[in-house]
């Protein structure tokens, strides 16, 4: 059994310019805006498990099974 992994991070810069979000070090801009519920759902649609996050976080680590 193999695992792949991702890292979501959440940086939040003002009101005008809003949340942007990062997988894997690439900016996301189809997630641009989006709440933090969305986007932890979205991964879960596509089959992450989320596996650590700490409070206060802005950063979420995510595991699936590779096929």
């Amino acid at each position: 059994m193999k695992w792949e992994y991702s890292l979501v991070v959440q940086e939040y810069y003002s009101k005008s310019s809003g949340n942007v979000w990062f997988l894997n070090g690439e900016q996301r801009a189809d997630w641009k805006n989006m709440h933090r519920a969305a986007v932890l759902n979205l991964m879960g649609r596509e089959g992450w498990e989320l596996v650590a996050a700490f409070e206060y976080s802005t950063s979420f680590y995510f595991k699936r099974l590779l096929p």
